[in-house]
């Protein structure tokens, strides 16, 4: 009698995805997610009224409407405060399923495009620089997990004809863009596919089914507040002008690829002869700019997109332009080389990959107004998987892929647990204020604690009861204690009279990089470690009143 051995499941996206979110849950409120957070707060209470609320993210109140919050991830988070509570990392962990189906559709999409590469590709493209601290409570990565799921089902739809899969597809895009705007190249990459494959119904259906959603939504919030939340933004609000020239344009995205896209292009040299030696090469050229930033002298933590200028004192900049330019080369040669060795190169599933990324790298350039690391996953996925489609064998992937992959996930736990050393550093600011203002003798009855600074110093002062500092609503009572934060974007503020600095407190990182915020905005996503993360400084308000409103701008 012959024995069926059941096949062993593939546990690696569930082990990746896990990763992903532990990670995720040990990180901090950092940057933009308080934002999200207010929404998600207002949804659990009021869910059909999630922009009926005013928010303080800038100088004052503003109405809800007016910050780009699109609505998908604040109603999964609403949810998730409804039913667990307002804890961050227990709504981090609440993210597990955004996490598992970006992972599964990774995997599925290597396995149609590369699948020789195996769980080596996956390690690669999952837990790659550009992902591993893009992953919190802001828009970003579940955007991208519903938008690569609906590709990935789209592609098994038309392959089986099946309308139930193009209709789920349809449903994920939509929400996909409904979760963030930029998933409309996600999108626009479903529909190629489908015309090229010729399956022009189901297209039809998915596409119409997406658009629906959508339209659906706004259409709803016309309804609802008298006005569409994308063209009020896109349309309608006055547009945020332009930092950046065509040129610093052109440098500050080839410096984040020299930063963040060393994956696709070692991946690019693991195919090539002498491989071992390039890959060699490839890595410690990848390590040198790190190795510049690490050595330069620390400065104070940068709250504003600096100029993009080569040559004027910026070596982090210098540094991850010049690797830049040879990630694009590098990048480039296996590519054209796969696709000239490759009789069937020009095949449907190349060409879609070819066109799909083209369509990344225009969503990136032009829907974006400034440069920013998480601008750059979608393009760095797609690069990789055409660098594997092109470049690797269809039946065996050659040994150096293990240490591209094993390159690329310390390069993305540096990342990532730099990230998140900062997150926990900033934090840290909190416990000290708390020992000062008892050293300072602040009774809780009498005196009030008023707060400057927002992302996520604003969300754990709110936490500790202390009150924003609002132009034209805060009521000060002389004999308050005032937080001036540092190192953190802040609103604006008229002159009021304050006591000289009775207290402070200052926090620092014990690692040499830090994401915190470049990763988040600018050209150069990982700094040196400045010579603090936090810095608050502690008044007493010398005057009663209310704080005079600012002058319209």
């Amino acid at each position: 009698m012959l024995l069926r051995h059941k096949r062993r499941p593939d546990l690696s996206i569930w082990w990746i995805a896990a990763a992903l979110t532990g990670l995720n849950a040990l990180k901090r409120v950092t940057i933009d997610d308080t934002a999200f957070l207010y929404y998600a707060r207002q949804i659990a209470s009021h869910a059909t009224d999630p922009y009926g609320f005013e928010i303080f993210w800038y100088d004052t109140l503003t109405p809800a409407m007016e910050l780009l919050a699109p609505a998908g991830l604040p109603y999964w988070l609403g949810a998730g405060i409804a039913l667990l509570g307002e804890h961050p990392a227990v709504l981090k962990l609440w993210l597990f399923p955004y996490a598992l189906l970006l992972v599964w559709a990774m995997r599925d999409l290597i396995r149609r495009f590369a699948p020789a590469g195996g769980t080596a590709l996956l390690l690669i493209c999952s837990l790659s620089p550009s992902i591993v601290p893009a992953f919190n409570l802001m828009l970003d990565i579940p955007a991208l997990s519903l938008s690569l799921g609906a590709l990935a089902l789209f592609i098994r739809a038309c392959e089986r004809a099946q309308l139930s899969t193009a209709l789920l597809a349809g449903l994920l895009v939509g929400l996909a863009m409904q979760t963030k705007y930029n998933s409309v190249a996600q999108a626009g990459a479903l529909v190629i596919y489908g015309l090229l494959a010729r399956q022009f119904r189901l297209t039809a259906v998915a596409a119409g089914l997406a658009g629906g959603v959508f339209l659906g939504w706004e259409a709803w919030l016309v309804h609802r507040y008298g006005e569409s939340h994308i063209l009020h933004h896109y349309m309608l609000a006055p547009q945020a002008a332009w930092i950046n020239t065509p040129t610093t344009w052109a440098i500050g995205w080839t410096a984040l690829f020299g930063a963040l896209a060393w994956p696709p292009a070692l991946l690019g040299l693991s195919t090539l002869r002498q491989s071992k030696v390039l890959l060699a090469v490839g890595m410690m050229l990848a390590t040198l700019p790190l190795v510049v930033v690490a050595m330069l002298e620390p400065r104070t933590t940068p709250t504003a997109i600096r100029p993009i200028r080569l040559g004027e004192g910026d070596l982090a900049l210098d540094a991850f332009f010049a690797a830049g330019c040879v990630v694009v080369l590098v990048v480039l040669i296996p590519i054209v080389s796969g696709l000239k060795r490759r009789q069937s190169g020009w095949e449907r599933g190349t060409l879609f990959l070819l066109i799909w990324f083209a369509i990344e790298l225009l969503a990136c350039f032009f829907v974006s107004p400034f440069h920013a690391a998480r601008r750059l996953i979608g393009p760095i996925f797609v690069a990789t998987l055409v660098a594997a489609h092109c470049g690797l064998p269809r039946e065996k992937a050659p040994h150096a892929l293990r240490w591209v992959a094993l390159y690329s996930v310390c390069l993305g736990l540096l990342f990532g647990v730099t990230d998140l050393a900062d997150s926990r550093a900033r934090h840290e600011a909190q416990g000290l204020i708390a020992r000062e203002l008892e050293r300072l003798g602040h009774d809780v009855t009498r005196e009030r604690v008023w707060f400057t600074g927002h992302w996520g110093f604003q969300f754990y002062s709110e936490e500790r009861g202390y009150l924003p500092l609002i132009a034209g609503y805060a009521d000060l009572a002389e004999g308050d204690f005032i937080l001036a934060a540092r190192d953190v974007s802040t609103q604006a503020l008229p002159k009021i009279a304050v006591s000289k600095r009775l207290g402070r407190a200052v926090t620092r990182s014990p690692l040499p990089f830090s994401t915190n915020p470049s990763f988040y905005y600018g050209a150069v996503p990982i700094r040196r470690q400045p010579k603090v993360q936090m810095r608050v400084r502690i008044h007493r308000a010398l005057e009663s009143g209310v704080v005079p409103a600012l002058p319209p701008s």
